[in-house]
């Protein structure tokens, strides 16, 4: 509000002016004030406000708050007071002067509230208006009589008499004036008005007084356009697309009221007195778009203008993903969704299987120059199984243009993965020739290439490869028959091989079934003898294989030839065993059972046959061994030197047969001037019929003694001897393959027992004086000496294999001249066959009688 206080005569405000405009609802009028009178300025501000200035003339500060500022002159400071309350701010003059004339500005919180300008006056004046620095002519009618021009305060001044002007008055004032009596009229002219311009003017023509009070347009405020933000110096507001804009400019304070006007490209689009409001619904095509508002007034040398820019909040465009979205199990999918056009940036989110991912997706924001808008590309990366095949995806692109988003196409998820291999079979029974199974894959896609079946053993072992009848998106195999004895062998496990080229590491699979052939159970075990000593526990074990499941109830065991029970020491037990079986002519193991017959403290009665009965539910199968009575192995037979040297010795023998118990055989030597055996290493009974054994490291022109003996398990044999002499050349170039063969010849031909002793004990006496003959003493060792054995290879001539049938008569001789027994024949090397021992058996009862 602007107030103009005109001093006069009175003590109160004389008269209230035309109304001049409206700030925040005050009327703004002049005011008259009488010199030296009290006046009180008031600007409404709640008692809420906080920063509360008053404003006097030359801009110069006189309150801030309800403190009179202490650098004001003295003069005006002890004249003024200040209060705030009831909703009003006020600036009281105890004693208004005329040099307190001119502005006063209230602030509130930084904001213009009031605007006075306090003149001087009196009397019933004209006012006239006129812009600072405008021209103003005041005029008045020319009667006879003297005329002059003055102003009425402080006191009366006289600016013009006649057409004179008063040579006292200042050069920049006297400059400005004119003074003209023309067509009856007598003027005054006031160029570039300025505030001290402002007075009470009279202009006296004889006893005629004509007043005037020159005021001064107040110009508005610069236009001020509302809801706008500054980027770089430039107004913008913003609005959203298709949303409605409304612009609002207001030029306040002026007088008179300023005209504003809304212009877009030169066409006016709405004027209005102080507040012009423009009102559309923007859409895309306006964006951007600059509006001009400009206010006018007289008060204004020409048209105040300013200007906003209609910055929209763009929606996104619809994000598009590809038209194809696939991957392979256990990869990361990546699905890439682009949204153009968005300001601000979109936001785009993914939508999986119609559950919406709160991250696994990566944005990358383009933004374009010339159009200030975004491009945003999101890329799903998802981990993905072939649980999400199938599934739908799509992408959603949103911003506060757009909240509630614009989806994308939804695009439907294949999931690549390679097939599940489901392998079917029915088991069956050895009595059926029939038996399939099938290979079914489930995969995607779902077009099948097959491999050759394989088919394993329990343990993985690939027991054969077989060939199914296959189609596009199954296989099934026949099994050959293998015959009904050996079906059960077609029981393992059935591997079924595809692939559907889904590209991996592996781009096969496999699937398997477990297929079992039942059959009444196979007895693995081979032995059939055991050999145990009198007194000991004798441990029976028989392994076998069945498929159904065998339990100890299934199991009997019983002595041959009355099928009588075992004796009552003896304990039965079954447990499970890998097992080494045959299967289609491939060893391997599966799930077996061994039953075990355990008897305690053996006694004569307890040696003979025993058959274990296995019952399944497909058959039953018996199984014999003998347990036959242990002792310790025979010596070996005619041990004898086959070369030497200055440094070694080989020596031979010929292994008597242990039957079915194993045993090895040790060396020892000693010279004749040592008492102790040096013992080799043990040698194993190879089986050959003759094995030789080479002694190192010995001195040479040295006589040795050589011993062997045998062992197994139960003990020791006795002891054969030799001795020999290191001497060169004292080999002996016959081997106990060369002197069995004579002697078997001798007797042969002379065939009477008496030639062949002759014989025999010539060749005995050659060899003892060649150092090859056999020796019954015993002699004490020597230092050890480095030993190594060179077995004799087994002769494949078949005269060769003939003349070892009958190696026993030659043995029989020499042990009829060591008064062997029966019993040590029986078991000599060789006899693998019971028919072959009974021949044995005869002949040396003969040669006996």
């Amino acid at each position: 509000m602007t107030i103009y206080i005109v001093h006069s005569m009175f003590l109160t405000v004389v008269c209230v002016l035309n109304v001049i405009q409206l700030v925040r609802g005050q009327t703004i009028i002049p005011m008259y004030v009488q010199s030296d009178a009290s006046v009180t300025l008031t600007c409404p501000a709640d008692d809420q406000a906080t920063t509360l200035t008053w404003t006097g003339p030359g801009s110069n500060l006189y309150v801030t708050g309800t403190i009179v500022e202490a650098g004001l002159d003295n003069g005006v400071k002890s004249r003024i007071s200040v209060g705030h309350s009831g909703g009003s701010y006020t600036l009281t003059f105890t004693e208004f002067r005329a040099w307190d004339t001119g502005i006063y500005t209230c602030q509130v919180d930084g904001t213009v509230g009031l605007q006075m300008v306090i003149v001087q006056g009196g009397r019933s004046a004209s006012s006239v208006y006129v812009r600072r620095g405008g021209a103003i002519t005041l005029n008045c009618p020319n009667t006879d009589g003297t005329a002059q021009w003055s102003v009425t305060s402080p006191s009366v001044f006289i600016y013009t008499i006649g057409t004179d002007i008063n040579p006292s008055i200042s050069n920049s004032l006297r400059t400005r004036l004119t003074v003209d009596i023309h067509n009856g009229t007598y003027s005054l002219g006031i160029s570039d008005v300025q505030l001290s311009d402002v007075w009470e003017y009279q202009c006296t023509i004889g006893v005629t007084d004509t007043f005037y009070h020159l005021l001064l347009y107040i110009p508005p405020v610069f236009p001020e356009i509302e809801n706008t933000f500054a980027v770089n110096g430039q107004n913008r507001t913003r609005v959203t697309e298709d949303g409605s804009l409304t612009l609002s400019c207001n030029a306040r304070g002026g007088f008179p009221v300023a005209n504003v006007s809304w212009i877009k490209n030169n066409v006016y689009l709405a004027i209005n007195d102080s507040i012009a409001k423009y009102t559309k619904v923007v859409t895309r095509a306006d964006d951007r778009t600059m509006y001009r508002c400009q206010s006018s007034s007289p008060a204004l040398t020409s048209p105040q203008t300013t200007s906003v820019l209609v910055y929209l909040d763009l929606k996104p465009g619809e994000p598009e993903i590809p038209e194809q979205v696939s991957q392979i199990e256990n990869n990361n999918l990546q699905v890439v969704c682009t949204s153009t056009g968005s300001r601000p940036p979109a936001n785009i989110q993914w939508n999986i299987g119609r559950k919406w991912l709160s991250s696994n997706s990566t944005d990358v924001m383009e933004p374009d120059s010339s159009t200030e808008t975004y491009t945003v590309t999101s890329t799903l990366s998802l981990l993905v199984t072939r649980h999400n095949n199938g599934e739908s995806v799509y992408c959603r692109a949103s911003n506060r243009a757009l909240p509630a988003g614009i989806e994308s196409v939804t695009r439907t998820l294949t999931v690549l993965y390679r097939a599940d291999i489901n392998v079917s079979g029915k088991n069956t029974t050895y009595t059926s020739s029939k038996r399939l199974l099938t290979c079914a894959p489930d995969g995607n896609p779902n077009i099948y290439k097959f491999g050759r079946w394989k088919h394993t053993a329990e343990d993985g072992s690939e027991i054969r490869q077989l060939t199914g009848s296959s189609n596009s998106t199954h296989s099934v195999l026949t099994l050959p028959d293998p015959g009904v004895p050996r079906r059960y062998e077609d029981t393992g496990y059935y591997i079924c091989i595809a692939t559907n080229n889904v590209p991996d590491s592996s781009s096969s699979t496999s699937g398997s079934v477990f297929f079992v052939v039942e059959a009444p159970p196979l007895v693995i075990t081979n032995a059939t003898v055991i050999n145990e000593q009198l007194g000991n526990n004798a441990t029976i074990e028989v392994e076998f294989y069945s498929r159904p499941t065998v339990h100890l109830n299934d199991i009997k065991w019983t002595r041959n030839p009355s099928g009588l029970p075992p004796p009552v020491r003896a304990l039965t037990s079954i447990v499970d065993r890998s097992l080494l079986v045959a299967f289609h002519g491939v060893d391997v193991h599966v799930k077996g059972y061994v039953t075990i017959l355990r008897i305690s403290i053996l006694t004569e009665l307890d040696f003979g046959d025993y058959t274990v009965t296995i019952n399944n539910s497909i058959g039953v199968t018996n199984h014999t061994v003998k347990l036959l009575k242990a002792g310790p192995p025979p010596p070996p037979l005619y041990l004898l030197q086959k070369q030497t040297s200055v440094s070694s010795v080989t020596v031979q023998w010929i292994p008597a047969s242990d039957d079915y118990q194993t045993q090895t055989f040790v060396i020892g030597y000693r010279s004749d001037v040592t008492h102790d055996y040096t013992d080799s290493d043990v040698i194993p009974d190879t089986r050959k019929s003759v094995v030789s054994y080479t002694i190192d490291g010995l001195t040479a022109s040295s006589i040795y003694f050589i011993r062997i003996y045998a062992k197994n398990d139960i003990g020791l044999s006795n002891h054969r001897y030799i001795n020999i002499s290191t001497n060169a050349g004292d080999d002996c170039y016959e081997d106990l393959h060369s002197t069995r063969t004579a002697l078997i010849c001798v007797s042969i031909i002379c065939g009477a027992g008496i030639v062949v002793g002759v014989v025999f004990v010539i060749l005995i006496k050659r060899r003892t004086s060649s150092g090859c003959c056999c020796s019954s003493k015993t002699y004490g060792s020597h230092q050890k000496q480095e030993m190594t054995q060179k077995a004799v290879q087994r002769d494949t001539n078949p005269i060769t294999k003939i003349l070892i049938q009958v190696k026993f008569n030659t043995i029989l001789l020499m042990q009829a001249s060591q008064k062997v027994t029966w019993i040590q024949v029986w078991k000599m090397k060789g006899t693998t066959t019971k028919r072959s021992r009974k021949v044995l058996q005869n002949k040396y009862t003969t040669n006996l009688r």
